[in-house]
This record gives structure tokens, C-alpha cells and sequence, in this order.
């Protein structure tokens, strides 16, 4: 969660933002251009923030949880080694989708 609301910080700036939709003629319906603009626009990111990293941390949990929950790891490794014995992993033979073409 923390990684979310640092890269956000780093990323988009409220007040450049405001700023530029002042310059332009933008504006957010009910809400004063410049200092108003910015606060909202800050107050909406950090809602939207929230939001993005509880989903991300929910996304990340959900394994481990069903690894130490339901013993999903060892079937998720089965799956996976089987799978890598069935394929050809040689670059440019038969069966691996490429081929070597002269360029022209």
C-alpha cells in the first residue's frame, strides 16, 4: 500500500494539474479553479488510491492464502513441471513457432 501512494506522489502532481486546466479553460463542475481545483483533484486521488492499493494488496494475499490455507502450491507446481516437460524449448527448431526468414 505504501509503494501505491509513494509512486502516485511521484507521478501526478494535483496542483500542476489545476494549473494546466486553468491555463487551458478547463474546469470541474462546482468547484473553483486553482487552490480548490487542486485540493479536489488531490482528494479524488487519494480515494482512487485507497482503492487501487487494497486492491493490489487483496490480489497478492489470495495465493498465499490458498497456499496456506488449501495446499494450492503443490498443485500449482505440478502443473507448471508438467507443462515444461511437454514443451520443446530450442529457439528456431520444429514445434517452438519460429522460424529463422532471410530479411529482405
Amino acid at each position: 500500500m505504501f509503494f501505491a501512494f509513494f509512486y502516485t506522489a511521484i507521478v501526478f502532481n494535483p496542483t500542476e494539474t489545476a494549473d494546466n486546466l486553468k491555463k487551458h479553460g478547463g474546469f470541474i463542475p462546482g468547484i473553483r479553479p486553482g487552490e480548490r481545483t487542486a485540493e479536489y483533484i488531490d482528494y479524488v486521488l487519494s480515494r482512487i488510491t485507497v482503492l487501487g492499493a487494497v486492491y493490489l494488496a487483496i490480489v497478492c494475499l489470495i495465493p498465499e492464502i490458498l497456499i496456506s490455507y488449501a495446499s494450492v502450491a503443490v498443485l500449482l507446481w505440478r502443473n507448471v513441471a508438467s507443462d515444461r516437460g511437454q514443451r520443446d524449448h530450442g529457439y528456431g527448431s520444429a514445434g517452438s513457432g519460429l522460424s529463422a526468414r532471410p530479411s529482405i
